[in-house]
């Protein structure tokens, strides 16, 4: 389980965000992937905003069921596209 905190993430990754400017809505939170860019978390190549701002995470990534080898996995995305 996730605790909203106003210290900024400190390592890649992907975090809830939850802005409380007022011009944005303050009950909707979303999700950003942060990475390194110049020696600083960015979300995309911005720096990500620190003051008004409430994270949690990092998010791990779902794996992978053992019933879809990574093979087979690819071998439907081909199919699809």
């Amino acid at each position: 389980m996730f605790t909203w905190t106003t210290d900024p993430p400190t390592d890649e990754g992907w975090y809830w965000a939850k802005d409380l400017r007022e011009y944005y809505e303050k009950e909707k939170p979303y999700i950003v992937y942060l990475r390194w860019f110049d020696d600083q978390l960015c979300q995309m190549n911005w720096p990500i905003r620190t003051e008004l701002m409430l994270w949690a995470g990092p998010i791990s990534e779902p794996e992978t069921p053992d019933v879809v080898s990574k093979k087979s996995l690819k071998e439907v995305l081909k199919k699809r596209l």
